[in-house]
């Protein structure tokens, strides 16, 4: 692990794992792998191209960059790759970088273009945002969270649930995205094989286009002004308007 910054000497090592206190920043670097760390408010960790951090907290106020070729896995946004982030922390995905298994509480994580965001778990305020190039796969959003999908960004199954929104924006695009008591809102973008279920709501708005919906029991689609569907199925009591 290397240390970068102010501050440096702040951050502690521990039985293989850092704390990254405020105004420092450690880096995990290409050949290293990291399980555990905590970073704290003010604090910065930079997983570099061929570094790994798992099992990584990122407390409230706290960063984490995923780099070209790093890998956070099982971390909670609070943290990636098995990570956890926690309370107004937030990590960005970029080019090249991957994130597993990440579970954001009350957090944001940023996807931006070429990075990868796969099996993550976003609850809470604030949540997820797909930026154009960026890709998200298997996101469970629930509690109040929102998964966004900017244009040029794309989201594959996605499973909305207890009041959790996805919304996709103008020139964003879903795939396979299943709502339960929560809502996908296709204002400008593409919806492709959504599955509307139990108290569940999809609204299409704005130039959105809704491509092969399943509205199932309990579930409900709206066309609004502008908004084009195309090949849905209604069955079992579900709703068009």
């Amino acid at each position: 692990m290397r240390e970068t910054g102010g501050n440096a000497g702040l951050g502690v090592r521990s039985a293989g794992m850092t704390t990254v206190s405020s105004g420092v920043t450690f880096t995990v670097s290409s050949g290293q792998s990291d399980n555990g760390d905590v970073v704290l408010s003010g604090g910065r960790l930079n997983i570099s191209s061929g570094g790994a951090a798992i099992g990584t907290i990122v407390s409230g106020g706290g960063v984490e960059y995923v780099y070209a070729g790093g890998v956070d896995s099982s971390g909670t946004l609070l943290i990636s790759s098995n990570s956890f982030l926690l309370y107004y922390s937030y990590e960005s995905v970029l080019s090249g970088g991957l994130t597993v298994g990440t579970h954001v509480s009350s957090s944001t994580q940023y996807v931006y273009a070429g990075g990868s965001a796969r099996s993550v778990v976003v609850v809470g305020q604030q949540g997820q945002q797909i930026l154009s190039g960026g890709t998200a796969t298997g996101t469970v959003v629930s509690a109040d969270a929102v998964q966004a999908v900017s244009s040029g960004g794309v989201a594959i199954g996605t499973y909305v649930s207890n009041i959790a929104f996805q919304t996709v924006w103008n020139g964003g695009l879903t795939s396979a995205t299943s709502v339960t008591i929560g809502a996908q809102d296709v204002w400008g973008g593409v919806a492709s094989g959504t599955v509307v279920l139990v108290s569940g709501e999809q609204e299409v708005a704005s130039s959105g286009v809704a491509i092969g919906t399943i509205v199932s029991s309990g579930g409900y689609e709206l066309v609004s002004s502008g908004g084009v569907t195309s090949g849905t199925t209604l069955s079992a009591h579900g709703a068009l308007a």
